[in-house]
């Protein structure tokens, strides 16, 4: 991970983005957050996995996304190509710009 606690994994609609992230998820312990999480409070130094990130709610990532950064959690995302195109929420896009993306 390096300093990129957070990194959004991108690719064409079966690339094998959700293949990646079970292997990453068997090999480090990572966590799938389910989507039908209302609210997943995060443990210190934990890692998570939030597949298909376009299905969630925009202000839903920005919560997990801060509450990563302060816990220094690490968070793996997965989204088709051209995610960053249709993010509506300001402040969630400017997050993901930050973001390393990995195509």
């Amino acid at each position: 991970w390096g300093e990129a606690r957070q990194t959004l994994l991108l690719g064409e609609k079966g690339a094998g983005k959700t293949h990646l992230a079970h292997i990453f998820s068997t090999h480090s312990g990572a966590t799938f957050l389910p989507y039908t999480s209302a609210f997943t409070t995060l443990k210190p130094k934990q890692a998570y996995i939030i597949d298909d990130c376009q299905e969630w709610p925009e202000a839903r990532l920005l919560d997990i996304f801060n509450q990563a950064k302060s816990l220094e959690a690490y968070v793996l995302y997965t989204a088709p190509l051209g995610y960053e195109e249709t993010i509506l929420h300001a402040d969630w896009k400017s997050r993901v710009a930050a973001m390393r993306a990995l195509y």
